[in-house]
């Protein structure tokens, strides 16, 4: 049989209880009753039915001839347990869901030993104002010093740097932020633009969080079979009708598929057209296991709060690809923080998210600023959204670490550049300005002093237009009375945005305050405007199906 959950003969496939009853197309699978036959077929039985197994995957994907960061650092990171204890992180108005990831990243063990590391400094040098690696260096390190509550402004301030999805002050997705983090401190993180993906993927952070996917596909008359791979940082699992728990779960996302009719393919082993079969599987098991349960669909009530069952102790080894370098290895994990989402009535458009850790043996539940002990028991009733787990048996190997010479070499190959250099250029593009050393002093000194500033003034500076005209239009206004280069604003002393900001910080404050007031409350009225909404239309369906009954 095709499916990855071990079975024993004489005993359920699902429950294990003894048992005499078979497939009756197989014969090779034994079920109590009903309930677990119907759920086994749900969970892959129905396609790998009377078929054989897949074949072992024989090449794998490519490995790095070097590494960007020292795996055994890793490993031995891995093995040190976290002592610090959760800090309450101020809500700044919808900020709960930054909060909870927040809190989980903070207390995964090699992630935080790598940002609290004296050795590990971001390559801009601090030459990037709001610079997100930046941000989250010193937000862990403070975070790992204090026992106040902290407010973290930078880590929210960056919110719509990470990604044009995001909007600070609205409600946003804890999953959205946690993977537009990790991208975002990855593309910092990396000097250099390498173009071998192999290399590129033995970061820090991909030896942290980083594992693979292994998508087979094999003929079931021939037994030929190809693989392809995709690397992962966060394992996104189904809620399913027959999924109860996550080994349920896990046990859909790698249940074989046989391919319908009209996808048939020509083998290229017995040159035939065929429905081959497909099957998911885990290539290689990260350190820290993400896992996301996808609780959220289209629909104002679209949140699925079935409960699902989830072990203190997970063990990949009924998932893992045959013939992968994990296969026969140690690969149980150990739970350490669950993340969750609270709503009301299954509304899935707002609600609040909370994140419990486990800390030298005892659960804490962090809820903004809030931290309060937990029961382990109280921790397992949860619904959870998203769930962490660190390997007990570190990934690690001997590859070495490359070299300056090594980078430079890489780079070259690639036709990259330094993303510092990439962002400065970006910047001239979008303000029109020419390459090195054509354009005015005044303008390229506006332009570096916006790209390493909190706030980029108004966004329109003093030189040459896109279009090659003069960029100064009447009806832009007058220069900041700061002489900076940029123009200025009437209500703001005739300064620029940044300028205001720091000749008049108090009133600038004042401003962004009451700015942000109305942005809130326009929102509220939109979102209430909403509610309405979809109430007074259920209200009329529902009229309707009444009066037709």
């Amino acid at each position: 049989a095709m499916s990855m959950r071990s079975t024993q003969p004489g005993l359920c496939a699902r429950c294990y209880k003894p048992t005499n009853n078979k497939c009756a197309r197989c014969l090779s699978r034994f079920y109590c009753g009903k309930l677990c036959s119907d759920k086994d077929w749900e969970l892959g039985h129905k396609h790998a039915c009377g078929q054989p197994e897949p074949p072992a995957v024989e090449a794998g994907p490519d490995r790095p001839d070097v590494m960007l960061f020292d795996p055994k650092q890793i490993a031995a990171w891995m093995k040190v347990e976290s002592s610090v204890k959760p800090v309450g992180l101020a809500n700044l108005g919808n900020t709960c869901y930054a909060n909870s990831a927040l809190q989980c990243l903070m207390h995964t063990p090699a992630f935080a030993h790598y940002l609290t590391s004296p050795h590990v400094t971001c390559p801009c040098a601090g030459q990037l104002n709001m610079c997100i690696f930046c941000a989250t260096l010193a937000f862990a390190r403070e975070y790992s010093t204090t026992e106040k509550p902290l407010r973290p402004v930078p880590m929210v301030k960056s919110v719509e740097m990470l990604s044009s999805e995001l909007v600070v002050g609205r409600q946003e997705d804890s999953q959205h932020y946690f993977t537009a983090l990790i991208d975002g401190i990855r593309a910092c993180s990396q000097p250099r633009l390498v173009a071998n993906a192999a290399v590129r993927e033995s970061d820090a952070l991909c030896q942290i969080f980083g594992g693979k996917t292994c998508s087979q596909l094999f003929c079931p008359s021939c037994r030929h079979s190809s693989a392809s791979f995709e690397s992962f940082f966060l394992l996104s699992l189904e809620i399913l009708p027959h999924t109860d728990t996550l080994s349920d779960m896990l046990e859909a996302f790698t249940c074989p598929e046989r391919l319908a009719k009209a996808n048939a393919i020509e083998c290229s082993g017995c040159h035939k057209r065929v429905r081959a079969m497909k099957q998911l599987s885990v290539y290689s098991a990260p350190n820290i296991l993400c896992v996301l349960l996808k609780r959220f669909r289209l629909g104002f009530a679209g949140k699925i709060n079935k409960p699902i069952e989830f072990p203190l102790v997970l063990d990949l080894k009924h998932f893992i690809t045959r013939g992968s370098p994990d296969a026969g290895k140690n690969t149980q994990y150990d739970l350490y923080a669950v993340l969750v989402h609270l709503d009301v009535f299954n509304i899935s458009a707002f609600g609040h998210y909370v994140a419990c850790v486990k800390i030298a043996g005892q659960w804490f539940v962090a809820d903004d600023a809030t931290i309060e002990p937990i029961n382990e028991s109280s921790v397992l009733q949860s619904r959870p959204y998203m769930l962490f787990y660190k390997r007990r048996d570190p990934v690690s190997c001997d590859t070495p670490v490359a070299s300056e010479a090594q980078l430079a070499e890489l780079q070259a190959q690639s036709g990259g550049e330094n993303p510092l250099d990439s962002f400065r250029r970006a910047w001239k593009a979008e303000l029109g300005l020419a390459e090195e050393g054509t354009a005015s002093s005044a303008a390229t000194a506006a332009v570096m002093r916006t790209a390493s500033s909190d706030s980029v003034g108004d966004g329109t500076a003093a030189g040459p237009s896109k279009s090659g005209g003069s960029a100064v239009d009447a009806s832009a206004g007058a220069l900041c009375a700061n002489n900076c280069g940029f123009y200025g604003k009437e209500d703001q002393m005739g300064m620029c945005s940044k300028c205001f900001k720091e000749r008049h910080p108090e009133l600038a404050a004042a401003a962004a305050v009451e700015r942000a007031a109305k942005e809130k409350e326009k929102a509220e009225k939109e979102r209430e405007r909403q509610i309405l909404a979809e109430v007074a239309k259920a209200k009329k369906a529902r009229a309707a199906a009444a009066a037709a009954a």
